[in-house]
């Protein structure tokens, strides 16, 4: 982890001169996110509406200071699991963003990389976790990887404790029983996104969303026709995290371009 850190140090002045959005390097705290603007993010967590861009390929990682994506955003989500054979890369970019981080290894199941295995996900875990400021882990393996969720915890990382269903929206009670399980494995945020494929499919997200729960919530649909529609509804309802995507592809349908997600939810 330490080598890591020093080779991202070492790279900070090229990345910074060719990326001058990023900034400067962060020193011999490089990656870290306890900055002004990560401190303003964690103290509004649950208190409104934050935005997510999503990093999940190559060509936006490379390309992340170069537009203006990143200054639409409050946090940025690193899908380590689509990204990791771009580690030199990842570790430059990693050591400039000013904003903060959210890191991720998805589960296959639930539409992560295919090809890693629950220890390549665990290794990626570690490593990336001094750039991190959040860190998402399904509810089904929350208490698989118990251990490094404490020593995230440890250091001040929230744990978003997510559920992903690509086949359809499932019922209230359903819901509610993902939420006990994050809750009582010690998950500091609860994210929920499903398929929407008619108005009625937003009916047991709206409810969710609206029960009085200890913990914030992220909740969201996707989908071609109503993926939009209930990202914009549920980010003003009270929906914790918000997601759209850096770059130009969206990872799921539905997703909104961060710059257009401002824009519209500034318009609402």
């Amino acid at each position: 982890m330490e080598s890591q850190r020093n080779a991202a140090i070492q790279a900070s002045e090229k990345l910074a001169s060719e990326n001058p959005s990023l900034g400067s390097s962060h020193s011999e705290e490089a990656g870290t996110v306890y900055l002004s603007e990560s401190v303003n993010v964690l103290r509004d967590l649950g208190k409104k509406a934050l935005l997510v861009a999503a990093v999940h390929d190559a060509e936006t990682l490379k390309t992340i200071g170069r537009n203006d994506d990143i200054d639409h955003a409050d946090i940025i989500e690193i899908r380590l699991d689509l990204v990791a054979q771009h580690r030199g890369i990842l570790d430059e970019v990693l050591s400039h963003i000013r904003k903060p981080i959210l890191i991720t290894a998805r589960h296959p199941s639930e539409g992560g990389n295919q090809d890693l295995s629950d220890s390549d996900r665990l290794d990626l875990l570690e490593s990336y976790m001094p750039f991190a400021a959040f860190l998402d882990v399904e509810i089904s393996n929350l208490k698989a990887m118990r251990g490094v969720i404490e020593r995230a915890q440890q250091n001040g990382i929230k744990i978003v404790g997510s559920f992903h269903d690509f086949n359809g929206t499932p019922s209230l009670e359903r819901l509610n029983d993902a939420y006990v399980i994050a809750e009582s494995c010690g998950a500091d945020l609860v994210k929920v996104s499903c398929a929407v494929r008619k108005a009625q499919d937003l009916i047991p997200l709206i409810s969710f969303l609206a029960s009085e729960d200890k913990l914030p919530k992220a909740v969201m649909g996707m989908g071609s026709d109503y993926g939009r529609v209930s990202r914009l509804l549920l980010a003003k309802a009270g929906s914790a995290l918000n997601y759209g995507y850096a770059g130009i592809n969206a990872s799921v349908p539905g997703q909104i371009p961060i710059h257009l997600f401002r824009s519209w939810l500034g318009a609402l």
